[in-house]
């Protein structure tokens, strides 16, 4: 776009493009999308990418964890938030929905602090920006590839989950909210809750 004042981030204070990417347990990109403005909102630039038709066809019992910005869906998980997070169970499941997202956090933090490129503004013209970001990101994946060792796999019924969102979509609940409530439910039968030296760090 030839409008500058649309690449200003008013969250960030400066200038630059909204990039959005996915990365799997072990920190390696899996996919990314860098096509908006900076000064462009999360949620209305997702709906430009193609992650968003992906996301409509992804196998049932699949699902992306991101931040509250963006819209529930069946397939998008977000936290709760308001009034609802504060409720224990609800509480519960954000901070292990946290646990998981975080790692797009790790993911860029590596990459930035491995390809220092990113330490000050990119000096290239904007349309390479995306070349630009896409070879750190194979650069990255390559290097942490090379570093991936055994991962604790959490022990989570997958089939009780599936239950629970069978049981709930014979209720009068909004179609979005099912998997959400279906694993949450899931998480309190196993017995999980925030810890305690979460709760006191956040207090």
């Amino acid at each position: 776009t030839a409008n500058i004042s649309a690449y200003f981030s008013g969250h960030y204070q400066c200038y630059g493009v909204n990039i959005q990417a996915c990365c799997d347990a072990h920190c390696q990109f899996t996919w990314f999308s860098v096509w908006s403005s900076g000064g462009t909102g999360d949620s209305r630039t997702f709906y430009g990418t193609g992650l968003k038709a992906f996301l409509e066809v992804i196998p049932r019992g699949f699902y992306v964890v991101v931040d509250a910005v963006y819209t529930l869906t069946t397939t998008l998980l977000i936290p709760f938030f308001g009034g609802d997070k504060k409720q224990k169970d609800n509480n519960a499941f954000n901070f292990h929905l946290l646990q998981l997202r975080i790692k797009i956090e790790q993911s860029f933090g590596l990459m930035v602090n491995k390809w220092r490129v990113f330490k000050k503004p990119v000096e290239i013209r904007l349309e390479r920006v995306p070349h630009l970001v896409e070879c750190c990101m194979r650069l990255h994946n390559f290097c942490i590839n090379k570093q991936v060792q055994e991962w604790f796999v959490p022990d989570i019924d997958e089939d009780a989950i599936l239950e629970h969102q069978a049981a709930y979509e014979e209720q009068h609940i909004n179609c979005r909210a099912k998997v959400r409530v279906a694993i949450r439910k899931q998480l309190t039968s196993l017995g999980r809750s925030r810890p305690l030296y979460n709760i006191r760090r956040n207090t």
